[in-house]
Protein backbone atom coordinates (compact mmCIF):
# COMPACT_ATOMS: atom_id res chain seq x y z
CA UNK A 1 0.00 0.00 0.00
CA UNK A 2 1.34 3.41 -0.97
CA UNK A 3 0.25 6.01 1.61
CA UNK A 4 0.44 9.67 0.63
CA UNK A 5 2.53 12.10 2.66
CA UNK A 6 1.58 15.80 2.79
CA UNK A 7 3.56 18.71 4.25
CA UNK A 8 2.03 21.19 6.71
CA UNK A 9 1.17 24.49 4.98
CA UNK A 10 0.94 23.07 1.46
CA UNK A 11 -2.36 23.12 -0.42
CA UNK A 12 -3.75 19.84 -1.75
CA UNK A 13 -6.49 19.43 -4.33
CA UNK A 14 -8.55 16.26 -3.98
CA UNK A 15 -10.96 14.97 -6.62
CA UNK A 16 -13.59 12.26 -6.47
CA UNK A 17 -15.33 10.67 -9.46
CA UNK A 18 -18.86 9.46 -8.71
CA UNK A 19 -20.29 6.33 -10.29
CA UNK A 20 -23.37 4.23 -9.59
CA UNK A 21 -23.73 0.73 -11.02
CA UNK A 22 -20.70 1.37 -13.22
CA UNK A 23 -22.13 4.53 -14.82
CA UNK A 24 -21.39 8.21 -14.12
CA UNK A 25 -23.49 9.46 -11.18
CA UNK A 26 -24.82 12.97 -11.79
CA UNK A 27 -24.25 15.04 -8.64
CA UNK A 28 -25.55 18.29 -10.19
CA UNK A 29 -27.85 20.00 -7.69
CA UNK A 30 -26.52 17.90 -4.83
CA UNK A 31 -23.66 18.42 -2.42
CA UNK A 32 -20.26 16.91 -1.83
CA UNK A 33 -18.00 17.33 1.16
CA UNK A 34 -14.54 16.10 2.04
CA UNK A 35 -13.93 15.26 5.69
CA UNK A 36 -10.38 15.12 7.01
CA UNK A 37 -9.82 13.60 10.45
CA UNK A 38 -6.61 14.26 12.34
CA UNK A 39 -4.77 11.81 14.64
CA UNK A 40 -6.65 13.14 17.69
CA UNK A 41 -10.05 12.45 16.11
CA UNK A 42 -10.98 16.03 15.21
CA UNK A 43 -12.78 16.19 11.85
CA UNK A 44 -12.83 19.19 9.51
CA UNK A 45 -15.44 19.34 6.74
CA UNK A 46 -14.53 21.00 3.43
CA UNK A 47 -17.16 21.87 0.82
CA UNK A 48 -16.38 20.65 -2.68
CA UNK A 49 -17.15 22.08 -6.12
CA UNK A 50 -19.30 19.76 -8.25
CA UNK A 51 -18.94 19.25 -12.00
CA UNK A 52 -21.48 16.62 -13.16
CA UNK A 53 -20.07 13.36 -11.74
CA UNK A 54 -16.91 14.73 -10.14
CA UNK A 55 -16.12 17.03 -7.26
CA UNK A 56 -12.99 18.88 -6.17
CA UNK A 57 -11.97 20.22 -2.77
CA UNK A 58 -8.88 22.19 -1.74
CA UNK A 59 -7.31 21.79 1.68
CA UNK A 60 -4.38 23.60 3.27
CA UNK A 61 -2.53 20.87 5.14
CA UNK A 62 -2.73 21.48 8.88
CA UNK A 63 -1.18 20.10 12.05
CA UNK A 64 -0.91 17.85 13.98
CA UNK A 65 1.60 15.63 12.24
CA UNK A 66 0.76 11.95 12.06
CA UNK A 67 -1.75 9.66 10.41
CA UNK A 68 -4.95 11.27 9.08
CA UNK A 69 -7.98 10.02 7.15
CA UNK A 70 -10.09 11.56 4.41
CA UNK A 71 -13.62 10.57 3.46
CA UNK A 72 -16.02 11.91 0.83
CA UNK A 73 -19.76 12.28 1.39
CA UNK A 74 -21.69 12.48 -1.89
CA UNK A 75 -25.35 13.54 -2.07
CA UNK A 76 -27.27 13.83 -5.33
CA UNK A 77 -30.20 16.16 -6.03
CA UNK A 78 -32.71 13.49 -4.91
CA UNK A 79 -31.03 13.16 -1.50
CA UNK A 80 -29.33 9.83 -2.19
CA UNK A 81 -26.15 9.68 -0.08
CA UNK A 82 -22.97 7.68 -0.47
CA UNK A 83 -19.94 7.80 1.82
CA UNK A 84 -16.68 6.81 0.14
CA UNK A 85 -14.37 4.51 2.11
CA UNK A 86 -11.76 6.37 4.17
CA UNK A 87 -8.25 6.80 2.80
CA UNK A 88 -5.32 7.18 5.17
CA UNK A 89 -2.50 9.66 4.66
CA UNK A 90 0.32 11.16 6.68
CA UNK A 91 1.07 14.77 7.56
CA UNK A 92 4.66 15.85 8.21
CA UNK A 93 6.39 19.17 8.93
CA UNK A 94 8.86 18.94 6.06
CA UNK A 95 9.30 16.99 2.83
CA UNK A 96 11.41 13.85 2.88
Amino acid sequence: MNTSIFVVGSTKTFTVIATRNGAPWDLTGGSVSLKVTDPTGITTTIAATISYNSATANWTVATPIGEWQRTWTLTDATGRVEVVQAIEFFVETSPR
